[in-house]
Order: structure tokens, then C-alpha cells, then sequence
């Protein structure tokens, strides 16, 4: 019946995934704190996490502290922070005019001016797709089973091309972190 086959029943609607090569390492989220991107480093690469609840002392908030955020990775499992801590009205923060969010390559400037000058140029986002991904490609076939972390692997479904697909997606999430006693 040409089942899968290029023009067959059924052709089309293959998963393609686009990984990394991270080593021994947590990715997609690490204590509570969702993985933002990726550092391209001598053991392949380490994903990047985003604290929002690291405590500092301020005399702008009542109360006198003040939750900022800060990008980190892993290294034999302890934190290991790429720059100063920063808040969402920082100057190398960027704010859109016009409300509207910021673009991908935009979301990556604003994640990469907060790094140590000398990481910049190494980091991506999580959803950046360029030639140091791992493409994977599934063929759809009936009682396949795909696992994967969709925060830190992009990902697509190509279109059916022909027939019937049918498939089923569910989200596992970690618990949501709660904000701090202090905040």
C-alpha cells in the first residue's frame, strides 16, 4: 500500500529533532529554573539555566531586597554563574517599543549581553537551529514512541503529505517553582 513511502499512504509527518551533544549533564531544567540556551564548549555543550529569584539587597524595593535574574551552568554539579545578576529593566535588557516581544535572534542578544563579554559569541538559545545541531529524523510507524525534552531540543513535524495520521502528545512539567519567603 506504500506506507511511508513518498507518495504512499501515509507519506509524510516525520518528527525531526534538533539536539545537542551535552554530555553527562541536566538540560531542559535544573532546580526549578528553566534551561534558556547553550554554551558551545570544549566538551560539546553545556546548557544554560536562568535564575529569577537571586536575592540582593536594594534600597528601590520596600523591604530593602529584590529578586534579580541570573544565567548559570553546571559544572560537577555546581552552579556556576556566567555573569552579573540582572532585572527585567536593566539597560542591557531590551524592551520592544511596542510591547510586542521580542524575536528569537532578538530574545538571544538580550540573553548573550548578560554573559561574561568573553561567552557572548558562544552562547544560543534553546530553540536555535544551526550547524552544530544533531538532526534526528522518526519516521511515523504505527506503535512508535518518541520521548524527548521539547524545551531543549527543537523540534518540527513535517506535513502529511498523504492519508491518515493521527498522534498524541502529552507535557510532563516539574513542580512550578514557588517565589521565595523574602520576595
Amino acid at each position: 500500500d506504500g506506507w511511508g513511502e513518498p507518495g504512499g499512504a501515509g507519506a509524510g509527518g516525520d518528527l525531526v529533532a534538533f539536539s545537542r551533544r551535552a554530555g553527562q549533564t541536566e538540560c531542559g531544567a535544573h532546580g526549578g529554573n528553566l534551561q534558556v540556551g547553550w554554551l558551545n564548549g570544549r566538551a560539546g555543550h553545556e546548557p544554560v539555566f536562568l535564575d529569577s529569584w537571586v536575592k540582593t539587597q536594594s534600597a528601590v524595593d520596600e523591604g530593602g531586597w529584590r529578586p534579580l535574574s541570573v544565567l548559570y551552568s553546571l559544572e560537577d554539579g555546581q552552579r556556576q554563574v556566567l555573569g552579573a545578576p540582572f532585572f527585567y529593566d536593566a539597560e542591557s535588557w531590551p524592551s520592544p517599543a511596542d510591547g510586542s516581544g521580542m524575536s528569537p535572534d532578538e530574545l538571544e542578544a538580550a540573553f548573550s549581553a548578560q554573559l561574561l563579554e568573553h561567552l557572548r559569541p558562544c552562547f544560543r538559545i534553546c530553540d536555535r537551529v544551526d550547524d552544530a545541531s544533531l538532526v534526528t529524523r522518526v519516521v511515523p510507524a504505527g506503535g512508535t514512541l518518541v520521548l524527548f525534552d521539547s524545551v531543549a531540543v527543537p523540534h518540527e513535524v513535517a506535513p502529511t503529505l498523504s492519508g491518515e495520521r493521527y498522534a498524541m502528545a502529552g507535557w510532563l512539567h516539574q513542580k512550578v517553582q514557588e517565589p521565595p519567603d523574602w520576595c
